[in-house]
């Protein structure tokens, strides 16, 4: 089956508004771990890891429940983006 795209300029701006979003999803996931985990592997040495675990495990659940939303209601893009804010704060 071909496809033949009639509007080439549309899809080139989608492609690359879509590729930005998940360039910026990535850099937002990435940059406060590389941070957090020197902190958070040394203090879990001491304290245990059932705390950051647990707080890992409601915070991916609250990532999940935002984005369920957010899909349902048909929200703006930047409500994934505090999705993924809610992951940055879970220690995941």
């Amino acid at each position: 089956m071909l496809l033949v795209c009639f509007d080439c300029s549309t899809d080139q701006k989608v492609h690359k508004k879509a590729s930005q979003s998940i360039l910026l999803v990535n850099i937002a996931l990435t940059l406060p771990a590389i941070f957090t985990s020197c902190f958070l592997g040394s203090w879990s040495d001491k304290k245990g890891r059932k705390g950051p675990l647990l707080v890992a495990s409601i915070g991916s659940s609250l990532d999940a429940l935002i984005i369920l939303v957010a899909i349902h209601w048909k929200l703006p893009l930047y409500v994934f983006m505090i999705g993924m804010h809610d992951i940055l704060f879970s220690l995941k």
